[in-house]
């Protein structure tokens, strides 16, 4: 839920990049698309990872990757800096979180697993459907993105 309403909010932070860094449109949206690739291109690893060390272990791994990478994020005074920390750090983190999340279903339930996997995965609807108003109202009372990344990090 937490992972996929930040990642599916975050074109509502687009126009105050664009503003703060003076970046086109496309440099703009390069970071939004970095940030939605490479947590699904890290999949195969992320899986390899939560194989070899375990769903616990991987999700905090995880979860500490993409506050560093919202934290990191929060201080950066270029556009290229948001693709590392957006894009490759923060994206990895909530790779890593999400694989772990569907895999432990599977560990869990052997009789109606295809329900159980169903019911996890729509989390990502509800905390988009959460996550977008959320971010608006982090950004409108606490003075911008940079003050609502670093709450998210939280």
């Amino acid at each position: 839920m937490i992972a996929d309403g930040v990642t599916f909010s975050f074109g509502i932070m687009f126009e105050q990049f664009q503003d703060e860094f003076g970046s086109s449109s496309a440099a703009t949206a390069g970071v939004v698309s970095m940030f939605h690739a490479v947590p699904l291109m890290t999949g195969p690893i992320a899986t390899w990872l939560t194989d070899r060390y375990g769903c616990r272990a991987v999700t905090i791994v995880g979860a500490i990757l993409a506050a560093i990478g919202f934290l990191a994020a929060a201080f950066s005074h270029h556009i290229a800096l948001l693709y590392l920390f957006f894009g490759v750090v923060a994206g990895f983190g909530l790779s890593l979180c999400y694989v772990a999340s569907i895999i432990i279903v599977a560990y869990y339930f052997d009789r109606r697993r295809s329900f159980a996997t169903g019911i996890s995965v729509c989390g990502s609807g509800v905390g988009t459907f959460v996550f977008a108003p959320f971010t608006q109202w982090l950004m409108d009372s606490y003075g911008g993105w940079r003050e609502a990344c670093i709450i998210l990090a939280g």
